[in-house]
């Protein structure tokens, strides 16, 4: 009898719990996956949701298409021969999805879903390119400048979190042939407000400043001289163009006051916090010697390279907090700066000879890029 009780108990809970005697479940055929954008009413048993399709702007479309936004101030135009399969989304979803940027999109011609190429994004005011703490700078990616106004810089980078596609997909070589041709028909047709030049370094000229700093040796090299000696190097149609001057110790119309304004306009010099805060204000120090720092941040910042983000090995001896942390660790993987009894000296004052040497090597090879060339 006491065997029979539990058992009486155990029916009871079953049949409470809705439970069905122990038989051998059914089979059902899985439930095919939705195709991607169509219109789909999910029913109660279906957990997950189809991710919606971007909400293009513009494309796809046969015969080619210009895009145009004021709000970036820009305009581009898609060729016919990928127009059909490149659409233009606005925003960067997941990142910067209200932000001023674009996402140029491959739409496969079999209905698969969109994939990600790149982005197209604007930063405004220009010398905001280089501000630490930015969407764009939270994934190591390129960013080539493709046109840069009086008030923007427009660039373009790599899908963040790496490629939607893998080698082994059949639309691979589509896919790589369609984002290169978006990509250079961007760079050839874009068109900004108010346009203003791209400079770029003078092979030439880091030449034989290397060589003019390599003779003065250990000399010091002062703030408003490093200024200059960057002016120098730069290639570009409207360096002779006023500037504001904003540092108020400045005298405007000193020698270095139009190099001081113009690579200000571009935000090459300003010293920024790894949070972003902008560590000079209004003075700029030109009697100062420059340091070792900042004669490394100017340097990588003439490529027009955003912050170099930590990749690999880094120093011991530079606290992650200091300012120029990422500047230094760079200069130190491509030979600019050198240890002395295993320190950097990230805040002493650079010799000529050592800024010398730091320019050679950027004549030679140009600042390769993190995780690519390191």
């Amino acid at each position: 009898m006491k065997r029979i009780v539990p058992l009486i108990l155990a029916l009871f809970l079953l049949a409470a719990c809705g439970a069905e005697p122990a038989e051998e479940a059914p089979t059902s055929e899985p439930t095919p996956a939705p195709t991607p954008g169509a219109d789909v009413t999910a029913s109660p048993s279906v957990e997950a949701t189809p991710e919606p399709w971007p909400e293009f702007v513009a494309g796809p479309a046969e015969g080619g298409f210009e895009f145009q936004s004021e709000e970036l101030g820009l305009s581009f135009t898609v060729p016919a021969e990928v127009s059909h399969k490149a659409a233009v989304s606005a925003g960067v979803k997941y990142y910067d999805p209200d932000g001023a940027s674009l996402t140029l999109y491959y739409v496969p011609e079999d209905g698969r879903y969109p994939l990600t190429m790149f982005y197209l994004a604007a930063e405004s005011p220009r010398g905001d390119f280089f501000r630490p703490g930015s969407w764009y700078y939270s994934k190591e990616t390129g960013h080539p400048i493709a046109a840069m106004s009086e008030n923007s810089v427009y660039f373009t980078m790599g899908p963040l979190g790496g490629s939607e596609i893998g080698r082994d997909d059949p639309l691979w070589d589509d896919y790589i042939e369609t984002s290169a041709a978006v990509s250079a028909a961007i760079r050839e047709t874009i068109a900004v407000d108010e346009p203003s030049s791209i400079p770029e370094l003078d092979a030439a000229a880091v030449s034989s400043a290397a060589d003019e700093l390599a003779s003065r040796g250990d000399a010091a090299l002062t703030r408003a001289e490093a200024a200059q000696l960057a002016f120098g190097l730069l290639s570009a149609e409207n360096k002779s163009e006023a500037y504001p001057l904003d540092y108020t110790d400045v005298e405007p119309g000193s020698d270095a006051a139009q190099a001081i304004a113009y690579l200000a306009s571009y935000g090459l010099l300003t010293r920024y916090s790894t949070d972003g805060e902008d560590l000079d204000g209004g003075l700029f120090r030109p009697d100062e010697d420059i340091s070792r720092a900042e004669f490394v941040m100017l340097l990588h910042r003439l490529s027009f390279q955003p912050f170099p983000l930590a990749y690999g090995d880094v120093l011991e001896n530079v606290s992650a907090d200091h300012w120029a942390c990422s500047y230094v660790n760079y200069a130190w993987k491509c030979g600019w700066l050198e240890l002395a009894d295993g320190d950097i000296r990230a805040d002493e004052p650079i010799t000529c000879a050592e800024a010398a040497q730091a320019l050679k090597l950027v004549a030679e090879n140009g600042c390769p890029t993190p995780g690519a060339d390191f």
